[in-house]
């Protein structure tokens, strides 16, 4: 487990597959509604305090997990207060990290991978040295994002220089 603190209102938490796997969740299955995250949520908050770190609870909480690999990024976010009395809400959203790579031996899974999203995000399919890659950038659902890993390899979310890389190096934009 790795964190990172970017202010006293908000916190990032990378998770690994085995790590989720303990706290009894899923990317996949994560939500707010359910006890099992809940339960994990509050755990994770503990896991915090031992490690000396308070965030300052004067709003809403938003908990917004992002895919990373196997696990998953949790960004955990203080809000503004609104000035009223009603009590805080805590809400759990899962985001695709964006941009995306994906890596295949062939360029038809990539073909039937980036089918699945819509006319807003941007795709690039670029080959290099024999292997092809696809860049998702833009407008996606994350259920697409999961969808695409049937199809192709998904990379370490440094897409941009990556896709920068392949094109320095020789590869080709298809």
């Amino acid at each position: 487990m790795e964190i990172n603190v970017i202010n006293e209102y908000r916190v990032e938490i990378a998770l690994s597959g085995e790590e989720l796997a303990d706290l009894g969740v899923s990317f996949e299955r994560m939500d707010y509604a359910d006890p099992r995250t809940r339960a994990a949520l509050w755990r994770l908050q503990g896991e915090l305090r031992k490690r000396g770190i308070f965030l300052r609870m004067t709003g809403k909480v938003l908990y917004e997990a992002s895919k990373a690999g196997e696990g998953c990024l949790l960004t955990v976010s203080v809000l503004p207060p609104r000035g009223d009395d009603r009590p805080c809400v805590r809400q759990l959203v899962r985001s695709p990290r964006l941009p995306a790579a994906f890596r295949a031996d062939g360029l038809p899974p990539l073909r039937r991978a980036s089918a699945l999203f819509g006319p807003e995000a941007d795709i690039s399919l670029l080959e290099y040295a024999g292997a092809y890659y696809m860049i998702v950038d833009g407008d996606c659902s994350a259920a697409a994002l999961m969808q695409a890993e049937e199809f192709a390899e998904r990379l370490a979310p440094e897409a941009e220089m990556l896709r920068a890389a392949l094109l320095e190096h020789g590869g080709r934009t298809l």
